[in-house]
């Protein structure tokens, strides 16, 4: 049975149907992006870790994350064989191996994420680091 705007009703509840609260999100096409730029691990509160928001098209992805500075040096790896859901976040503190706080400048943050048909997905994001240390 529909009501007069095309939902199914159902004694009042749709469970399993699309309702009126129901929100299309459209697939992204970039399966990896920061939610922001700039991370300033001053613990403020405010940006105090980089997220990475990924969206995978099929699962069984394994990710790891290398951190590089502008000269192309290896500063840290943050994300080590991390099995990928469907779709989520990672976050990393701004801290290398050792619990020190990365200098303020310019990264690259390289994405390796594989599975186990062989196929590599890899992609290179700039971040920021800034803050008062």
């Amino acid at each position: 049975m529909y009501d007069d705007s095309g939902y199914i009703l159902e004694g009042y509840a749709t469970p399993g149907y699309q309702n009126s609260q129901y929100i299309h999100t459209p697939k992204t096409t970039n399966q990896f992006e920061l939610s922001s730029s700039i991370i300033s691990p001053d613990g403020d509160g405010f940006e105090d870790f980089l997220v990475l928001k990924y969206q995978m098209n099929n699962l069984g992805y394994i990710l790891n994350g290398y951190i590089y500075n502008l000269a192309g040096f290896q500063v840290h790896q943050p994300f080590n064989n991390v099995l990928l859901s469907s779709d989520g976040n990672l976050k990393w503190d701004g801290l290398d191996s050792n619990g020190i706080k990365l200098p303020i400048g310019n990264y690259i943050l390289l994405i390796e994420a594989f599975n186990e048909t062989g196929k590599i997905i890899k992609r290179k994001i700039a971040f920021g680091i800034t803050g008062i240390f």
